[in-house]
């Protein structure tokens, strides 16, 4: 098979230079309102970005790599202040909808914190299976299990033939899809407020194609 565009491999060369390796999504930074829309458990957003803050850095260290797939935050400030105080070696950053593109390189560019490699989408291969990385599951590719955000405190984990309906405000229609692959979210809501290591998102994957 001929790797796609937008291509990772996760190879043992890759491992020597990483001590473990991430996913996290949906964080929504500075947000107060995501507190109330997914009954976070958090007074006020201060309160929740610490935590958040600490959570992420008790198990991500400056020698780890990161696969973020979005929603870091709506605001300039959270990029800007947030970003230098987390660990990590190296992140890919899945573009969510609420992401600020330009604020997110010009801070990367600025060498306050690890190395950020932006995408769309992205597809990762690890002990010889593909995996696709993306923010909203109605984007689950027909061929690769995906890894994806967006849906927070709604789901974990959907097994092969599951149905995903979105609503599109631009086009003012719904999508669905039936899965041909099992999807995993890697959002903070469903992981208790921390990242999860690769391991466990496999390990997810796998129990949901027994289920």
């Amino acid at each position: 098979m001929n790797n796609p565009e937008n291509y990772f491999e996760i190879d043992n060369n890759i491992l020597k230079h990483y001590d473990n390796i991430w996913f996290s999504s949906d964080i929504h930074f500075m947000h107060a309102n995501i507190i109330k829309y997914c009954k976070r458990p958090f007074e006020s957003a201060e309160r929740m970005d610490e935590t958040i803050i600490d959570n992420w850095n008790e198990l991500i260290s400056k020698n780890d790599l990161v696969f973020f797939l979005g929603d870091f935050s709506m605001s300039k400030e959270a990029y800007t202040k947030i970003l230098p105080l987390l660990q990590f070696k190296k992140m890919f950053f899945i573009l969510g909808n609420h992401d600020r593109k330009s604020t997110l390189k010009e801070v990367g560019s600025r060498n306050v914190c690890g190395e950020i490699e932006i995408h769309k989408n992205l597809t990762i291969k690890y002990d010889e299976q593909y995996y696709f990385l993306t923010h909203r599951p109605i984007n689950a590719h027909p061929e690769y299990p995906t890894i994806c955000g967006h849906v927070h405190e709604k789901w974990k984990v959907l097994e092969k033939g599951a149905s995903i309906k979105e609503f599109s405000r631009k086009t003012d229609t719904t999508k669905e899809i039936e899965l041909n692959n099992s999807i995993v979210n890697v959002g903070i809501d469903v992981h208790d407020f921390f990242p999860i290591k690769l391991a466990k998102v496999l390990e997810l994957l796998e129990m949901s194609e027994n289920i």
